[in-house]
């Protein structure tokens, strides 16, 4: 679906019957959403530290009744301050570093666990 210029309207039909759907969006965030046959329902604060969410729902909607959402602005998660295009990884040698570090990490995790199962499977086939 993303990205997007100038926004997206999307239709699609629901897969089953539902009594409600809901939709959260960050308070303050730039990215704006209209679906149809939901209703703002207010701001809920949501999760341990209570971050404040705009809050939609709608319902009932039958098996293949058509959704129409429409998205519009930017999203700005994982952004040091929404409204913004600034992220606290703004270097790409330091985003480069940290992905290069993480799929190190994975693959000695990855490694060390066949090297285990080998060595259980060896002492499973000889039983002295």
């Amino acid at each position: 679906i993303l990205p997007y210029e100038d926004g997206l309207t999307l239709v699609r039909p629901v897969p089953f019957d539902t009594d409600e759907i809901n939709v959260l969006l960050p308070v303050n965030s730039d990215l704006k959403i209209d679906v149809l046959k939901a209703e703002y329902q207010g701001v809920k604060s949501l999760g341990e530290a209570n971050e404040p969410y705009e809050f939609y729902s709608g319902g009932p909607l039958q098996r293949d009744q058509q959704i129409k959402v429409e998205i519009s602005g930017v999203p700005s998660v994982g952004l040091d301050d929404p409204g913004t295009s600034e992220s606290s990884v703004s270097d790409p040698e330091t985003a480069v570093l940290i992905g290069a570090a993480s799929l190190g990490v994975v693959l000695i995790v990855v490694g060390v666990l066949l090297w285990r199962r080998q060595d259980t499977a060896e002492i499973l086939e000889d039983p002295e």
